[in-house]
């Protein structure tokens, strides 16, 4: 694999790990208010 190519892997990884858990505390808050 070429160096380019793991580093937008990590960056991708990174950028959906993080998109994941921004959607959790947002659905959390949700659920907070809802309940």
């Amino acid at each position: 694999m070429s160096k380019l190519g793991r580093m937008s892997t990590v960056t991708k990884n990174t950028y959906d790990s993080t998109l994941l858990s921004a959607i959790s505390e947002e659905l959390i808050e949700l659920g907070w208010y809802r309940g």
